[in-house]
C-alpha cells in the first residue's frame, strides 16, 4: 500500500479518536453543537477592538463607543457586550470597559486619553478702557466655557503688563488644568481728569469770649455830679 495512504488513514484514525473522547456539548433540546464564548481579546483570537481617539475636553462625560469586530461580524452593544466608563471627564486616562455577554465572556479595558482645551475656544469678556489710579490695574475676567464659568486658579491664571501708565496695557490668560495654551487681551488705561477749583478767602474768625468779659460801654451807668454843700 501506498506509504502516503497509510499516513493520511492514520491522521484520520487520531482525529476521529480525539472527537470521540472530547465531543462537543450539544443543546438537550435542539441537538445543536454548543462552544464554548470567545473570549475578548485586543488582537488575538478573531476578535479586535478599534483604538479610542484623543477627546477634546468638554467638561461633561465622555461615552465613545467602542467597534468591536469578530472577524467580518461587528459585534453588537447590548447583545454581544456592555461597557462601563471611568475617569471620562477631566483630563488624563479615562477607561472603557467592555465585558463579553451572550456568545462572548471576559472582559477588556480600553484606554482612551481626554486633553486639554485651549483657553483660545472659550468666551472671555472684553475689557473695558481703565481710568489711570497711580497703581497697577489689574482687572478681572470673566470666561466662559459652554454656559459653565471657568474658576480662576483652577482652570487658569493671569498675568498683566504695562499696566500702571496711561497707554496700551495688556492681560495674559494661561490654561490650567482641564485647560492649555495663552490669550492675551489689550485694554486702554486713559488720562484721569484734573478739576481745579477756585480757592476763596475765608473771614477771620471773631472771638466772641473777649467781648463777653469786656462791660457793654453803652450800659455803663453814667456818673452825676453831686451837689456841694
Amino acid at each position: 500500500m501506498n506509504k502516503n495512504l497509510l499516513v493520511i488513514l492514520a491522521c484520520l484514525f487520531l482525529t476521529s479518536s480525539l472527537f470521540a473522547q472530547n465531543p462537543p456539548a450539544q443543546n438537550p433540546q435542539s441537538g445543536a453543537v454548543q462552544r464554548p464564548p470567545r473570549a475578548y481579546a485586543n488582537t488575538g483570537g478573531g476578535v479586535l477592538i478599534a483604538p479610542i481617539p484623543d477627546q477634546v475636553y468638554m467638561g461633561a462625560p465622555y461615552m465613545p463607543e467602542p467597534v468591536i469586530r469578530d472577524g467580518n461580524k461587528t459585534l453588537i452593544k447590548n447583545k454581544d457586550y456592555t461597557v462601563s466608563y471611568t475617569n471620562n471627564v477631566n483630563v488624563g486616562v479615562a477607561i472603557v470597559t467592555i465585558s463579553g455577554r451572550g456568545n462572548y465572556r471576559d472582559s477588556k479595558d480600553i484606554r482612551f486619553n481626554i486633553i486639554p482645551k485651549s483657553v483660545g475656544l472659550v468666551t472671555v469678556n472684553p475689557v473695558n478702557d481703565q481710568t489711570f489710579r497711580n497703581t497697577q490695574i489689574t482687572p478681572d475676567l470673566q470666561l466662559v466655557d459652554n454656559g459653565r464659568p471657568l474658576v480662576k486658579g483652577i482652570d487658569y491664571t493671569l498675568s498683566y503688563s504695562n499696566n500702571l501708565n496711561v497707554g496700551i496695557a495688556s492681560v495674559t490668560i494661561t490654561g490650567k488644568g482641564n485647560y492649555r495654551d495663552t490669550r492675551t487681551l489689550n485694554f486702554k488705561i486713559v488720562a484721569k481728569s484734573i478739576s481745579f477749583s477756585t480757592a476763596t478767602t475765608a473771614p477771620a474768625p471773631t472771638n466772641n469770649s473777649d467781648n463777653k468779659n469786656k462791660p457793654n460801654q453803652q450800659q455803663r451807668p453814667r456818673r452825676t455830679n453831686k451837689p456841694k454843700k
